[in-house]
């Protein structure tokens, strides 16, 4: 696990975007290899936020408390 993550928000919106436009079979795949790549290097990345946006739903920045 990284101390500091490779990869920021707009990073992971970017990929997710791209991701989106693959077709329904390939996407799963490419969207669960980066999932796992990232899960690794980040350990507050978002799984359940990624994958929607690489569904289509665009990706909201939570508001802090």
């Amino acid at each position: 696990m990284a101390d500091n993550p490779k990869f920021q928000h707009r990073h992971y919106k970017v990929i997710a975007d791209i991701v989106s436009r693959f077709p329904d079979d390939i996407r799963t795949i490419v969207m669960r290899e980066f999932r796992d790549s990232f899960m690794k290097d980040n350990p507050r990345f978002d799984v359940g936020r990624f994958e929607a946006a690489c569904n289509g739903s665009p990706i909201k920045r939570k508001d802090k408390v």
